[in-house]
């Protein structure tokens, strides 16, 4: 289809001069019909002092034709009388006519029409007295009523042209200011033609010298935006629908060995990976096509030396109008370095964890001595013992029993690192419910109102879950316990790849602040005097949800309870 792309200055400029041409048009419309109205007027004007003049004419002859005849007797002027007879009603009747729009003037008309027939009728007596009695007839123009009668209709008719006259003055001087009119508007019709054309052509100079500039700034744009693409710190490839190169990079073409013309055209995505990676492609590449992305796809790539080194790669779809694949758009990050930290990392955490699990194993036992030999004190020499030195007794004791938890707890830390995950579909509502019920037998006295929605299941390590869910009702239980009325809700939202599970409780909250300390190893946020714990509960939590590649956060205001959720993806890596 053929699209037009107009400037918005040139299509106001031009809806203005079709808007300016249009009135001039309309006015020079305008001005003509009142020229041609004036023009008409004056027109009727002659042809009102034409037909007067026939009138006059017609009663002239009509006078002459019967007094010839009167006198002489020869009936040549009986023809003048006889035409005259005839013509008579025709041109009365049109300035009749033709004065209808004058009153003045028709009463003249009608005054006029009746001296005509007067007159008629007098020379129509003396043509027919004269053929009888030739002295009767000479007495009866001697009487003068033909001539009075003729006369005054001379003077009828002066008036009627007299009145015309003073008419075709006025409409002649308004049909001359019409036609002056006319001229003007012309004028001014082809001097505002002009002048937008001008305009018109100014501005279309205008922007095709800024559409000149603009092409400039785009190709410079393009070869920067190209130099951009083809030296990027990562590399960028298209593919076509059967996964063939047709676009490539310079960093993805050095990391790989091959120049473009090796690539584009000619070679098959999948040839570039190693067996592990074309297994992965031709899983994914069908439901990319589908689907239209995909996000941080780890390959490994295979260099024209036959080397390897790993990427991850993202790409979207470009589809046509149509909804059809046409091809993707790339981006491959080379993780040779990222996969060595991540290595390092690993070494470097399982070292921690050995030594965490070393010291924390090897503490039980002065931590046992201390016990013991502090509870012998306390059994064989309570009585001997002032009371200071009985309430120092029982401190020892309570820092061992402390002790002892938070050794257990660093121990369940560091075996979270070491242990593999068994996943399978757990049914999240009954483990919970099993976890409440084991809980709120230990809390004797308490009314805690629970509410427990049908939990959507997810594929986890039910052991591991079983941790995260008892460390994070524990917590519930344990910080409503200075609230009058506990209530614990226990929800769930299923999402396309994840579910995300949370549990609300009205205890005593937490400052936002702080909220990055919360899943920290020993950090607290409340007294050890007011609410006991070791601090190692949420990391444990923490580690868990994050080896099932999940995510953990909360929310939570001072004396206003707490939110704490927590995601499970439902589609676990390739590579799991």
């Amino acid at each position: 289809m053929l699209k037009f792309y107009f400037d918005k200055r040139i299509i106001v400029g031009l809806l203005a001069a079709l808007a300016i041409l249009f009135s001039l048009a309309y006015l020079s419309h305008e001005n003509k019909k009142a020229l041609v109205t004036s023009s008409d007027s004056v027109a009727h004007t002659l042809d009102v002092l034409f037909q007067a003049e026939r009138v006059l004419n017609v009663a002239t002859n009509l006078e002459l034709g019967q007094r010839g005849f009167t006198i002489t007797g020869n009936d040549t002027f009986l023809i003048t009388f006889n035409n005259a007879r005839v013509e008579i009603d025709q041109p009365i009747e049109t300035l009749n006519i033709l004065t209808l729009d004058n009153p003045r003037q028709q009463q003249r008309v009608a005054a006029l029409k009746q001296m005509m027939k007067r007159l008629l009728q007098f020379s129509q007596e003396a043509v027919e007295t004269r053929k009888a009695d030739v002295g009767k007839a000479m007495a009866l123009n001697a009487s003068l009523r033909g001539k009075l009668t003729l006369d005054s209709i001379r003077l009828s008719i002066s008036d009627i042209q007299a009145e015309e006259h003073r008419l075709l003055k006025i409409r002649t001087a308004r049909n001359q200011a019409e036609v002056t009119q006319f001229n003007r508007t012309f004028i001014y019709l082809v001097v505002a033609i002009t002048v937008l054309l001008l305009l018109i052509f100014y501005a279309i100079n205008v922007n095709l010298k800024a559409r000149v500039e603009s092409e400039a700034r785009f190709d410079l744009a393009m070869r920067e935006v190209e130099d951009l693409y083809n030296n990027a710190p990562c590399g960028y490839h298209s593919l076509n629908e059967h996964g063939v190169i047709v676009n490539v990079n310079n960093t993805l073409c050095n990391w790989l060995g091959y120049s473009r013309e090796e690539l584009i055209g000619k070679c098959s995505f999948i040839t570039l990976l190693n067996d592990r990676s074309k297994a992965i492609f031709r899983e994914a590449f069908p439901k990319f096509k589908i689907e239209g992305s995909v996000y941080d796809l780890e390959f490994g790539l295979i260099r024209k030396d036959g080397s390897e080194f790993p990427v991850a790669l993202s790409a979207v779809a470009l589809r046509d109008e149509e909804g059809r694949f046409v091809k993707s758009r790339a981006v491959t990050v080379d993780t040779t370095d990222r996969k060595k930290a991540e290595a390092e990392i690993l070494n470097l955490n399982r070292e921690l964890e050995a030594f965490t699990y070393s010291v924390s194993h090897d503490l039980r036992a002065p931590l046992r001595s201390i016990d013991g030999y502090a509870r012998i004190l306390q059994e064989d020499y309570s009585e001997k013992l002032d009371t200071e030195g009985n309430r120092v007794i029982n401190v020892i004791m309570n820092n061992a029993k402390r002790m002892g938890k938070l050794i257990d707890d660093l121990l369940e830390f560091a075996r979270l690192g070491r242990k593999e995950l068994q996943r399978s579909a757990v049914d999240m509502t009954g483990l919970v419910n099993s976890i409440k019920k084991e809980l709120i037998e230990e809390e004797k006295g308490r009314i805690i109102d629970f509410k427990i929605d049908t939990l959507h299941s997810a594929p986890v390590d039910i052991d591991m879950i079983k941790q995260v869910w008892l460390n994070l009702l524990s917590n519930a239980i344990k910080y409503t316990g200075k609230t009058s009325h506990a209530q614990i809700e226990i929800s769930s939202q299923r999402f396309d790849h994840r579910v995300e599970y949370r549990v609300k409780d009205n205890g005593v909250g937490f400052d936002m602040t702080y909220v990055a300390k919360l899943f920290g190893v020993f950090q607290r946020l409340h007294r050890i005097q007011d609410f006991s714990g070791t601090g190692v509960g949420l990391a444990i939590v923490k580690r868990i949800v994050e080896k099932h590649h999940g995510k953990v956060w909360a929310e939570g205001r001072l004396n206003e309870g707490a939110t704490f959720y927590f995601s499970i993806p439902i589609l676990t890596d390739a590579n799991e």
